[in-house]
């Protein structure tokens, strides 16, 4: 970083002639000093300038200096102000990029002009950053087809790691807050109505949000006073997610108000989810929703996720609406808005939840079929998928990769898990969610116990049963890698001796390639509901 601390003998900056008195620095004077090729040795390859900040692109560094601005969200006008949000910045982003966030320099005056972090007077403040490949965005790695499912596997465990080892915020958060959020955005979004979006279209939205609300306001609270209130990210879109060697890595988090950043947990990861279902990748969102919840176990959460996905889509909406006002009508801004909205609203949508079971020996493809149904027969977050092995990992606190001991599959623990599975599926289902239960259901009394929940709530329940050849299923279990399941060939040898009684569910071929077993599969459900 040496080549940044260069002077910069700026015109604009000087003492009075007349009366020997230091004039007032403008930031004006500042942002060219930065964007000169005094201060860094070279000129900046780019300026981005944003809302709130200017951000110079130099080698392999990023400089960012925030706008001396007030807007209805923050206050930048004064050096204290800008002060503190710069040293916030790098350190609530150091817990989840510490590769890319360096540290706070100070901008200092003297006879010549400005240097970093001089003896002079403090005219400035600028966070000091690594720079990165933005082609590993996360909405440029999905636009070029490049967004895989592990990587998304990835940021769920990144995403609830941050919410697992976060600061509670009990002071912030329930259904008084989420009230405020709504009016705000409804008074901003009723600015377009009429034009942008039809006639009348954000009332509507605004009064089923407002019932969505009543419902879950009391639950807010109670979440609040729970410990699920933490300090988030804030502004977890796809575009504030990018690779540090391989690695999802969420950056640039909301540093100017606490108020935006400590929330509920299920408000920080309904971005993500909802930025993907709007993208059209409905696989990937609901990959994304169904590993954090394996990690977290928040269940209880799915009661409010739909209001955030409707909350963040609207946030969205606003975002592009203001853009293609202040962009003279930019199309792109338009359009996007426009979904954004309709998004909206579709998540407040309402349909009657099913339970969906898949059984079978281990290397049948049942945690595959689990994935591919959960979006091809649901619509928008799709469904809640609960798999034995990832709720095994959980009750042991081992990551889904870690080999658990023999004891972890004793007949009691087993218990365990089903119990914990028969518990999860209970929520997901009460909060309106459809569930797909994958396990080998070897045990008949487990099958009926399932069917049981269903018949219970009175719900439409379907039972697929998964059948391969032996030798097929050996070879899948033996090619495993990076697996959560431990099953192996002795595992396989034991079910199969074991036998499963007498099965009732629809039976599935399952020796054929996974877009077939897909199709039989939704054929039976079809049938079924």
């Amino acid at each position: 970083m040496g080549q940044g601390h260069r002077k910069l003998k700026s015109a604009e900056y000087r003492p009075d002639e007349a009366s020997g008195v230091e004039a007032p620095v403008r930031q004006g004077d500042v942002i060219r000093f930065l964007s000169g090729g005094g201060a860094f040795g070279q000129a900046p390859d780019e300026h981005i300038v944003t809302h709130i900040s200017h951000v110079f692109l130099v080698g392999a560094f990023a400089w960012k200096l925030k706008r001396a601005v007030k807007l209805e969200f923050l206050d930048f006008t004064t050096l204290e102000d800008r002060r503190v949000a710069c040293e916030r910045e790098v350190e609530i982003n150091r817990r989840t990029a510490p590769e890319i966030y360096l540290g706070v320099s100070a901008i200092t005056a003297c006879d010549t002009g400005f240097e970093f972090d001089g003896d002079g007077k403090v005219v400035e403040y600028i966070v000091r950053m690594n720079r990165f490949d933005d082609q590993t965005l996360f909405n440029r790695l999905y636009a070029r087809n490049d967004l895989k499912e592990t990587l998304i596997s990835d940021l769920a465990e990144q995403i609830a790691k941050l919410h697992l080892s976060s600061e509670w915020r009990p002071e912030f958060g329930g259904g008084e807050s989420v009230r405020h959020t709504l009016q705000g955005l409804v008074k901003t979004l009723s600015r377009f109505d009429g034009d942008l979006f039809s006639t009348g279209s954000v009332a509507n939205w605004a009064q089923a949000m407002e019932v969505e609300l009543e419902r879950h306001s009391r639950r807010l609270d109670l979440r609040r006073r729970a410990g699920f209130v933490r300090q988030c990210h804030g502004d977890l879109h796809l575009s504030n997610i990018c690779l540090i060697n391989g690695r999802p890595t969420p950056f640039d988090a909301i540093e100017f108000g606490d108020e935006y950043s400590s929330i509920d947990v299920m408000y920080d990861l309904a971005f993500p989810v909802m930025d993907l279902i709007c993208a059209r990748a409905f696989g990937l969102g609901n990959l994304l929703l169904n590993r954090y919840l394996e990690m977290t176990g928040d269940y209880s959460g799915l009661h409010v996720l739909p209001l955030f996905m409707s909350l963040r889509a609207g946030v969205r909406a606003m975002v592009h609406a203001l853009e293609f006002q202040s962009s003279h009508a930019d199309t792109a801004d338009k359009i996007a808005a426009q979904t954004y909205f309709d998004l909206a609203g579709a998540f407040l949508e309402r349909s009657a939840p099913v339970l969906v079971a898949i059984g079978g020996v281990s290397g049948t493809g049942k945690s595959t079929l689990a994935r591919r149904v959960a979006t091809s027969n649901f619509s928008h977050a799709g469904a809640i998928v609960l798999r034995s092995d990832a709720v095994r990992k959980h009750l042991f606190h081992q990551s889904a990769l870690v080999p658990l001991p023999k004891g972890a599959y004793a007949f009691r623990v087993n218990k365990r898990v089903f119990r914990a599975l028969c518990r999860d599926a209970h929520r997901a289902l009460t909060s309106g969610f459809s569930v797909i239960v994958d396990a080998t259901f070897l045990d008949d009394e487990r099958r009926a116990q399932l069917e049981d929940i269903a018949a219970k709530r009175r719900i439409p329940f379907c039972g697929l049963w998964l059948e391969a050849d032996r030798d097929l299923v050996m070879e899948r279990v033996s090619a495993r890698t990076s697996d959560v399941s431990d099953a192996d060939r002795q595992v396989i040898c034991d079910q199969l001796a074991r036998g499963a009684g007498e099965v009732t569910w629809n039976r599935i071929d399952a020796n054929g390639l996974p877009p077939e077993v897909l199709s039989s599969a939704c054929s039976v459900l079809q049938s079924c509901f």
